[in-house]
C-alpha cells in the first residue's frame, strides 16, 4: 500500500514538473529571440561573460532580467539583479565591447515597474510609426 502511495505521488510530481519545465523553456526562447541579432554580432562580451561580470558587483545576487542594447551610442548589457532580503534591484549595465562595468544603479521594485512601463510605451509608439 505505502509502494502504490509513494509511486502515485512521484507519477503526479512528475506530472507537475512537465508544464513549468515548459514554461520556464518558453520564458527562455522568448528572451533570447528578444535579443537584435545586428547588437549580438558586434558584441564582444557574452550574454555568460557579461552576467558573470555583473554579478561580480552584487554578490549573491540572482539575474532577473538581461538584455543586450544600445545606449547613448555604446552597446551595452543591462542586467537586473535581485538580492535575497531585498525588495530592490539592482540595474548594472556592462560595456559588451571592453566588459568594463559603467554603473551599478539600485531602483525600488516600483520604479523598475514603472521604468518597464515606460519602455513598453515606447516600443509601442515605435511600432505605429512603422
Amino acid at each position: 500500500m505505502k509502494k502504490a502511495l509513494f509511486l502515485t505521488t512521484l507519477i503526479g510530481l512528475g506530472l507537475l514538473a512537465g508544464p513549468i519545465y515548459s514554461i520556464k523553456a518558453a520564458d527562455k526562447d522568448k528572451s533570447e529571440k528578444s535579443e537584435k541579432p545586428e547588437l549580438k554580432s558586434r558584441a564582444k562580451i557574452g550574454k555568460k561573460e557579461a552576467k558573470n561580470i555583473a554579478l561580480g558587483k552584487v554578490p549573491k545576487g540572482k539575474v532577473k532580467e538581461q538584455e543586450l542594447e544600445e545606449e547613448n551610442g555604446k552597446l551595452i548589457w543591462s542586467l537586473d539583479i535581485k538580492t535575497k532580503g531585498s525588495s530592490e534591484i539592482t540595474e548594472v549595465h556592462v560595456d559588451a565591447i571592453t566588459g568594463e562595468v559603467l554603473s551599478v544603479q539600485k531602483e525600488t521594485a516600483a520604479a523598475e515597474k514603472n521604468e518597464k512601463k515606460e519602455e513598453k510605451k515606447k516600443k509601442e509608439s515605435a511600432q505605429e510609426k512603422k
